[in-house]
């Protein structure tokens, strides 16, 4: 599959990385539940960057089977 590469671009895959590790640790952490909420909104909000990454970079324009499949909120 071929990606193109931008400034953009990386600056998505950043942002998708810092999201998913920081909601795992808030979900794994300690049991409170503030940090629940916390890592599920983190959760959610990563799953939106995941398809501004995959609109940018293109992935959608060669597989069209694939625009429906991240949750948009």
């Amino acid at each position: 599959m071929f990606v193109h590469f931008d400034l953009a671009v990386v600056f998505h895959l950043f942002c998708i990385v810092q999201g998913l590790t920081t909601a795992v640790y808030l979900l794994v952490g300690p049991r409170r539940a503030g940090s629940r909420w916390l890592g599920l909104l983190l959760l959610a909000l990563t799953l939106q960057v995941i398809d501004y990454f995959l609109s940018r970079s293109g992935v959608y324009y060669r597989n069209r089977w694939l625009y429906f499949t991240p949750m948009i909120y």
